[in-house]
């Protein structure tokens, strides 16, 4: 039988003693190291559970712990961690093992593929944590500030939204580093959380306003304040290159029965771009996103470069 529960559900739906009267042999398999501390953390508090690591099972030791049972470990309930990489062949002979009155756990790392080939063999309970949706980071969000027991103010949350990365690791940690900071706040403020997080991504919205009212220190300076990723400029510098071609040509709008706000803006910077400035843009961006897919360093020169030009005309 497979379970699957998102992690700010997880906690939830099964409670800490699931395990309490339980047998047999389980998989629980998380997507992240923080979603597998946590669940870990969750499931072993009212079991005693011994931990093995992938390479302390062996053929030997099944024999010895589950197949010739002896008068003291008949009872032992056992955690195996990475156990997606123990040789399929021991993993199969440990899932068609007739377990009685005890329990063990086998951790796997987002191996739904291996657990699937297992559960053909055998009758498994599998606890399966999947990949939090991209379009629910506000409540992976929530969960983190639920976690921790975090309060902060709508401007704050706001702010976390806009810059941190919208990734479970990311909010995890920033939330640890707000709770270490101000586990006594009742109200943590935005000005709270500018102080001690950096700004890691970009509002690609606000960033491509500023480009195209031209207000080019401001956009560069933007870019010159957040400390992000490769990744993260890579994709800024592919929505900019979408953005202007919509600018230059926004004939596309006149099959859209309702223009939103971002529509009308198109409208309106179609009108104040000359068509060869938007080329030289649309290549320049083009340009830099070359450099962020090869992870060059030199990219952020580049843009160092744009802001002095641009400061000292």
């Amino acid at each position: 039988m497979r379970s699957n529960f998102y992690i700010q559900d997880f906690f939830q739906a099964v409670p800490s003693d699931y395990f309490h009267g339980k047998e047999g042999i389980f998989i629980v398999d998380t997507f992240d190291p923080i979603s597998y501390k946590l669940v870990k953390n969750h499931l072993c508090q009212n079991i005693v559970f011994h931990h093995k690591n992938f390479d302390e099972v062996t053929k030997d030791w099944i024999e010895s712990e589950f197949q010739n049972l002896g008068f003291f470990n008949q009872n032992d309930h056992f955690f195996i961690h990475q156990a997606d990489r123990i040789k399929i062949d021991l993993l199969r002979l440990i899932v068609q093992l007739q377990i009685t009155g005890r329990v063990i756990v086998l951790s796997f790392d987002g191996s739904l593929d291996l657990i699937k080939k297992l559960e053909k063999d055998s009758q498994l309970t599998s606890l399966i944590i999947d990949p939090p949706r991209f379009w629910e980071t506000q409540k992976l969000l929530e969960f983190c500030f639920q976690h921790f027991r975090l309060s902060l103010t709508h401007e704050a949350k706001e702010w976390m939204m806009n810059f941190i990365p919208a990734d479970f690791f990311s909010y995890y940690n920033s939330c640890a580093i707000l709770d270490l900071n101000f586990q006594h706040e009742k109200k943590i403020e935005r000005l709270d959380v500018e102080t001690v997080l950096k700004k890691e991504k970009f509002d690609q919205f606000e960033l491509a306003q500023l480009f195209c009212r031209k207000k080019m220190k401001d956009f560069t300076a933007r870019l010159l304040e957040v400390e992000t990723s490769f990744e993260h400029y890579r994709s800024l510098f592919n929505f900019m290159q979408s953005h202007l071609i919509k600018v230059k040509d926004p004939s596309y709008l006149k099959s859209k029965p309702k223009l939103s706000q971002y529509d009308k803006d198109i409208q309106q910077f179609h009108q104040v771009w000359r068509q060869d400035e938007l080329l030289k843009w649309i290549e320049f961006f083009n340009n830099l996103e070359i450099l962020a897919k090869k992870k060059d360093t030199s990219l952020h020169q580049k843009v160092q470069h744009l802001h002095a030009k641009l400061i000292n005309p």
